[in-house]
């Protein structure tokens, strides 16, 4: 897991990089956009994730995704 001292690091890290010019701040707008993404990724993930610890979801989720198949 990411603990504090890594988010500390990435947050150094990224003001060195926009300090020095390589990155630059998003406008506005932009990360609101891709803060919205990813949080709709990792609610995704997470769903998956359930989904893969339970077989009878798995199964319920095939049948309906393959119906042909048995």
């Amino acid at each position: 897991m990411i603990n504090d001292a890594d988010i500390k690091k990435s947050r150094s890290i990224a003001a060195g990089l926009i300090q020095e010019g390589i990155i630059t701040k998003p406008e506005k707008g932009f990360a609101e956009f891709f803060l919205s993404k990813a949080e709709s990724s990792l609610q995704t993930c997470s769903a998956l994730i359930e989904i893969s610890k339970r077989n009878e979801v798995k199964e319920l989720m095939i049948k309906k995704s393959y119906p042909k198949i048995e």
